[in-house]
This record gives C-alpha cells, structure tokens and sequence, in this order.
C-alpha cells in the first residue's frame, strides 16, 4: 500500500466479488480533501476531468439515497429486501467496508450496500455501469444484473449458492418488494454503529470517522502551524507541507484484507471525507464514482455539487472543526 499524503485508499478483497466486475486494475483512490484552518477555510478537492456525459462508461448520478418514494407496490410480498435479500448479503460479507459496504472501494462504487435503505436505493432502475442493461428491475430478472450475475460468476466463485441465486431471482420475479411487512423491520440486519476497539474498519459501513484507537496522529505544534498558515500567500500548501513535517508515527488502518496508512494529513483528510458522506451522501457518492471509474477525469461537476451540499449544510462545518480537531495531540 503506499502511502501518499493525499490518503490513497485501494481495497481489493479477495473474497469479495462484485455485483459488477470492475475492470481489471480499477484504481479507488480517494482524493485530496482541503484542510478546514479556521473559519474562512473552505474545504476542497483536487478535480479530475469530467467525463463526457453522453460516454457509455460515464458515471451516472448517484441519485438520492432514499428508496420509499421509489420502491414498487408488490401487493402481499412473499419475500422482502430488507427481512430476506439484504441479510443474505450480509451473511456472505457483501456489505462489509472492502467490499460493497464503502464508497471508497471497488465494490461500493459500482453498487453501494452499506444498509438496506441505501442499497436497495442505489440499485433500483439504475442502469449498469458495466453493461447497457439496469442493476434492479422489479418484475424483471433477466433484465437485472443483480440476479444474472449471481446466477453466473457469484455461484462460479462461491460468493453465494445456488439456492441463495434463486432466492434473488424469486425476490425480483415477485416485485423486488423493499418490505415484506407492513411495518419497518431491521430483521436479519447487524448494527455496526458500534465503536472499533482497534484501528480498523473491516465491519464498518459507508464512510465513517477514524476509530479512536488510531488516533491522535497529528503533533499540537503541528496543527499550531497548520492554523498559522491562513495568513500565509498559499494557505494549502503551507497546510500540506505543515502536516507533511509532522513527527508523529503512522499507524496502520485495517479495512479488511488491506491496511491503510494514517499519517497526520490522511488522518485530517479522511475525517473531512466522513463528513462529506454524512452531511451529502448522494454527492459524496457521485464524486467517489467518478473519479475511481474515470481515472485523470476532473469530475468538475460531481466535485461542484459535492461542496455546494457541504456549504448548504449548518452541520458540516462543526463536524469537520471536531473531526479535524480528533487527529490532533492534547
């Protein structure tokens, strides 16, 4: 894993298989993320390309993170996402954070799952980033390549069985009901909101806030230089090259079968990441997209979008200062 000061995160599982195959050496790095040092700080990303909107491998908008509005009338459903479908996900680690349970990896960017709400939103009508035809179709099996893959290369690997394949099969067939109750059940669904006990993340979900077991990682004299900079002709790269002095060691963040360096500056950018996704996950979720299945592309637009929400949002800005403010010695 090398380490960079801009946080590059590449989680391959090996026991994770995607609901779509990323091509082979798909790169799922985070970008930079603006350091807030002080109030008239204003966070930022490092832009790549935007992708040609009318390309067939263009990302396509994440769309709104929540399915009610959405989800189809099935009548009496036999079978349900959340009591039925997304447990069996679960069971078999597909939404784990190396595989489809965060934004920042393969799996999570092509069909992201870290619960049952947000994953069966991503996945409903939402054409394939991989093949012309849509994730979820209710009604629809063969017209979904969520149950044509599993039925072919998730048995092939073992990921799931062929009874598990036909389970999602008849769930689509019959509706692809988010509920089979008429009342909201967590049923079969693992609370993971829980804090980690060491540094790691490999059953967390979406993009949370570092442990606390990997922190503090930045020096209180470091951070005194990284405010000092706002006054500085170029604040961030007097930010950067503040934080890139720092002495204190790194630490290893384990996010499965990988494990990711934190240094002063990732710990800082990882946690402004956090807050992104929290305060504007289908944004977040946009831009991740784009620039890990658009490698050198600016993604101008996702990137725009991304910090209008931020800005637009009166949580935000004290969940970055505290954030930030957790990587940082007493």
């Amino acid at each position: 894993m090398p380490r960079s000061p801009t946080l590059a995160l590449c989680l391959f599982a090996a026991a994770c298989t995607s609901s779509e195959d990323p091509s082979p050496g798909l790169d799922a790095n985070t970008r930079e993320l603006g350091v807030d040092a002080g109030a008239d700080a204003e966070v930022n990303l490092d832009a790549e390309a935007h992708p040609d909107a009318d390309s067939p491998d263009a990302p396509h908008d994440a769309g709104p993170l929540e399915p009610d509005a959405a989800i189809p009338d099935a009548g009496a459903p036999t079978l349900g996402f959340v009591e039925d479908v997304y447990p069996m996900f679960e069971s078999v680690g597909c939404n784990t954070f190396a595989c489809h349970g965060s934004m920042l990896a393969p799996g999570g960017v092509l069909v992201y799952l870290p619960d049952p709400t947000t994953g069966y939103a991503d996945m409903l009508e939402r054409q394939s980033f991989r093949e012309a035809r849509v994730i979820l179709r209710p009604g629809a099996p063969d017209e979904s390549v969520l149950v044509t893959h599993g039925e072919t290369t998730l048995v092939e690997f073992q990921v799931i069985d062929a009874t598990q394949a036909a389970l999602v099969r008849r769930w689509v067939a019959d509706g692809a009901s988010f509920r089979r109750s008429p009342e909201p059940s967590d049923a079969g669904v693992t609370d993971s909101g829980s804090e980690p006990t060491t540094c790691s993340l490999a059953d967390g979900r979406g993009l949370p806030a570092l442990p606390s077991a990997c922190l503090p990682r930045c020096a209180r004299a470091t951070w005194d230089a990284v405010i000092a900079c706002r006054s500085a002709p170029d604040p961030a790269s007097c930010q950067d090259q503040a934080m890139a002095a720092d002495p204190t060691p790194t630490t290893d963040l384990a996010t499965g079968d990988d494990q990711v360096p934190i240094d002063c500056q990732a710990c800082v950018n990882w946690q402004t990441s956090a807050c992104l996704a929290e305060f504007c996950p289908a944004e977040s979720l946009a831009f991740h997209r784009c620039t890990n299945l658009q490698p050198g592309a600016a993604c101008t637009a996702e990137n725009n979008a991304l910090f209008t929400c931020a800005r637009a949002q009166p949580g935000f800005r004290p969940c970055q200062q505290a954030r930030d403010l957790s990587c940082v010695a007493p």
